[in-house]
């Protein structure tokens, strides 16, 4: 039901086009890149190519990453990021009445000060509509994910909401590598891969 309930309100606030965000002008010369990786230390691994590349792509801009409790030591260690926010909603029981609450005060007092020229959400298998709210909040101009669809149980539970939040939507290419995946990011946006 909780589930129900998350995509009625969710869909509502896109048809509205309800920005939920109050945050305060915030100045456009410091352009930042904001990622939210709150996945698993193996997918976190494959997420590091596409933060350097992003580094290579942006070496001006400020890159904020968003990550779990369990991949922060590898995020805090990396050269390219200039910040890493820990994100933890392991202990919120009701999960759409808190989580969402949530959310908007975390993006209030984590994110508003940044103006953020760009947000991603790397490849998963396995897409969080938690995720989605993180980046929306953010008030990214580009918002980039991959399709809920590529994960069919995804897309029946999210029925599209997921998608909905993002700007640019990318679609996988047969059964591509991970890392591959996520470095179709630098390249959808023009840029080059150095290393991959």
């Amino acid at each position: 039901m909780n589930r129900y309930f998350e995509y009625v309100y969710s869909s509502y606030l896109r048809h509205k086009n309800k920005r939920v965000r109050e945050f305060k002008e915030r100045e456009k010369e410091h352009a930042a890149i904001l990622l939210v990786c709150r996945h698993p230390l193996g997918d976190t691994v494959l997420e590091l190519p596409l933060i350097r590349e992003l580094r290579y792509t942006y070496p001006s801009h400020w890159i904020t990453v968003i990550c779990a409790p369990s991949n922060r030591e590898l995020f805090i260690h990396c050269p390219y990021i200039n910040e890493v926010i820990v994100y933890d909603d392991r202990s919120k029981k009701h999960y759409f009445k808190t989580n969402y609450k949530y959310c908007q005060n975390f993006a209030k007092s984590e994110l508003a000060k940044h103006y953020y020229e760009l947000g991603i959400v790397p490849a998963t298998y396995v897409a969080s509509i938690v995720d989605a709210w993180l980046i929306y909040l953010s008030g990214a101009n580009r918002r980039l994910s991959y399709s809920e669809k590529l994960n069919p149980a995804n897309h029946h539970e999210y029925m599209g909401v997921y998608d909905n939040f993002f700007t640019d939507i990318l679609s996988c290419n047969g059964m591509d590598h991970e890392v591959n995946r996520n470095l179709e990011f630098i390249s959808y946006l023009g840029g080059k891969i150095h290393n991959n």
